[in-house]
This record gives C-alpha cells, sequence and structure tokens, in this order.
C-alpha cells in the first residue's frame, strides 16, 4: 500500500524579494485549500496592497488554485464575500 498526502490547509507569508522560509515577513493570512480550485483566505494580519496580492497570486497559481476568496470586513458593515481569479506572473 502507499499513502499520499493532500494538504487542505496552511499559512502564506510575503516577504522582501530573495526572501526564504524563516526568514521575516511582512504580510501573513491562513490558506485554506478547496477542493474546486479555490482557496480561502483568513485572517490576514493587515490589509493587502498590489505587490503583496501579485505575490500570493503567483504562489497560489504556482500551486493549482484558480480563484481566490475571502471576506472583507470594515467596521460598522455587514461583511462581504470577494472572488478574484488569480493572476500570477507564473
Amino acid at each position: 500500500m502507499r499513502a499520499f498526502l493532500e494538504a487542505h490547509a496552511g499559512t502564506i507569508r510575503v516577504g522582501a524579494d530573495g526572501a526564504a522560509y524563516g526568514d521575516p515577513f511582512e504580510w501573513a493570512c491562513g490558506v485554506t485549500f478547496l477542493p474546486n480550485g479555490e482557496a480561502w483566505l483568513h485572517g490576514a494580519d493587515r490589509p493587502v496592497t498590489p505587490a503583496i496580492w501579485r505575490a500570493v497570486g503567483e504562489l497560489l497559481q504556482a500551486n493549482g488554485v484558480r480563484v481566490a476568496v475571502w471576506e472583507r470586513r470594515k467596521q460598522g458593515q455587514a461583511p462581504r464575500q470577494v472572488r478574484a481569479k488569480v493572476k500570477g506572473d507564473a
């Protein structure tokens, strides 16, 4: 028999160009991979900038994700779900 690991969740960390695993990072969030090619992003530690989104998009695309889903929460407003097609440079 042979066993296989199918990862369902993890943490995305974004650091400076040239950063490696374990180096300081500038942004982080949790990610849950859904079986339909989507990823649910949650628990971001700060707002997403265009540079962060490009880096995250490239990472998700390289791992087979086509759509990222998350909730936008603004104080005093009901949360709204955001769905974005992943467009990385990869």
